[in-house]
């Protein structure tokens, strides 16, 4: 009798268990440094290693990790900054079985010049799951003491539809 508890035991435990597949994630940073030069995320599930190439400076993007309706995704931050602006984005991919590493969210917001001493600030904020943040101001540049003042400030609110 007690081998047939046990063995109920294990099939329940088995059973009811998440069949959930363990995912790692590492960074790894590129031999390379130039300015173009990503770095690496890998991506471990099972067996198999998936590498994301992101960054610059060989050293890998920022990411963060995030669970929604039962489902894994990953987030990865962009940030390139040159002549004074700066590009910023955000990508959004699966983790799940189904559609792995498949885009589900990506976009790319600049900064712009208005005019010789404007520029259009924009920054990305994402709150997982499904809210991303911008926020604009426009900046402008004093000549005579060299400073800057944020004139302007907007904020949009997007929300992020999933499949």
């Amino acid at each position: 009798m007690k081998k047939i508890t046990y063995l109920a035991f294990i099939f329940l435990l088995f059973y009811c268990s998440d069949s959930h597949v363990k995912i790692i994630i590492t960074s790894k940073n590129n031999l390379k440094d130039c300015h173009a030069c990503p770095g690496y995320i890998l991506i471990q599930k099972d067996k198999n290693i998936d590498t994301l190439k992101t960054g610059s400076w060989g050293q890998p993007g920022k990411y963060s990790l995030f669970r929604y309706k039962k489902k894994d995704f990953i987030v990865l931050y962009n940030f390139y900054f040159m002549g004074g602006l700066m590009e910023s984005g955000i990508k959004i991919l699966s983790l799940e079985e189904d559609d792995y590493l498949e885009i589900i969210f990506d976009t790319i917001v600049d900064d712009e010049h208005m005019d010789a001493l404007n520029i259009k600030r924009k920054e990305l904020e994402f709150f997982s799951p499904d809210s991303l943040i911008i926020q604009s101001y426009i900046e402008t540049y004093n000549l005579e003491n060299e400073g800057s003042q944020e004139n302007t400030p907007t904020r949009k609110i997007i929300k992020i539809n999933y499949k």
